[in-house]
């Protein structure tokens, strides 16, 4: 009996077979978000991968932000930053994840999002 524990509990640490990929280095990118043209502050762009990768929360300063990701497909969406005033006037497609709204990160990329 405790042979077979021990037989089980070894083909639990080992494995059936299934090995695990690591994702691809994170790669550096940036860019900019408007609102009507403008340059916006104080918000935070969210990505969220569709297939690998992790999310990230990434700060806007000015229009503008830098951030590393996993290269692939993401969906972004914003959130306030440090106020509830910083999102007025965005509209609420714009406050959620939408697939209609993918984004494919790669090294060095320059992104402009404009929320018109």
């Amino acid at each position: 009996m405790r042979y077979a524990a021990l037989v089980m509990i070894f083909a639990m640490v080992v494995g059936c077979g299934v090995s695990v990929t690591p994702n691809p280095e994170p790669v550096d990118f940036k860019g900019t978000l408007t609102l009507n043209g403008k340059p916006i502050s104080d918000v935070k762009i969210n990505f969220q991968p569709t297939e690998i990768g992790l999310p990230a929360v990434v700060p806007v300063n000015e229009g503008k932000f830098e951030w590393k990701l996993t290269p692939g497909k993401y969906t972004w969406y914003v959130t306030q930053g440090s106020s509830e005033k910083t999102v007025e006037g965005i509209s609420v497609e714009f406050l959620e994840g939408s697939m209609a709204r993918i984004i494919d990160i790669q090294p060095g990329q320059d992104l402009n999002f404009s929320m018109d």
